[in-house]
C-alpha cells in the first residue's frame, strides 16, 4: 500500500503542462500559447489586492497557474471543484480549467500573507 502511495506522489507532475510564461510573481503552464499579457495582468491584479490587504508585493509567495482539463482538475483538487489552490514548499500552485481564476489568486495572496492559517 505505501509503495503504490509513494508511487502516485512520485508521478503527480508527471502530467502537468509546460511552462508558458514566467513571471516574477505568477508563472502560467498549459498546454497551449498564453498571451504575456494574460500574466502580466495577473500579476498587476495580484498586486493591487495585496496593496488593499496591506501585503507588499515582496511578500508574495510565487504562484505558478496551471491551466488543465476539468478532469485533471478533479482528480487534483475533488469531485465538484472547478480549481484550488496547493502549497509546495515556497511556491504555490494553483490546478484550474479557467484562463485565469481570480479566486484561486486571492487563495495565494491569502496564503503568502498568513502561510499558517
Amino acid at each position: 500500500m505505501s509503495l503504490g502511495a509513494a508511487w502516485l506522489i512520485g508521478c503527480q507532475g508527471d502530467d502537468l503542462p509546460p511552462l508558458q510564461v514566467e513571471g516574477d510573481i505568477l508563472s502560467y503552464a498549459a498546454d497551449e500559447p498564453v498571451c504575456e499579457q494574460t500574466v502580466e495582468y495577473g500579476e498587476r491584479w495580484m498586486v493591487a489586492v495585496a496593496d488593499r490587504l496591506g501585503i507588499t508585493p515582496e511578500e508574495l509567495l510565487h504562484t505558478t497557474y496551471y491551466r488543465l482539463d476539468t478532469q485533471s482538475v478533479t482528480n487534483r483538487c475533488g469531485q465538484g471543484a472547478s480549481g484550488c489552490m496547493r502549497a509546495e514548499g515556497d511556491e504555490l500552485r494553483i490546478y484550474d480549467d479557467s484562463l485565469l481564476a481570480k479566486h484561486e489568486l486571492v487563495h495565494a495572496i491569502h496564503r503568502s500573507a498568513w502561510p499558517r492559517r
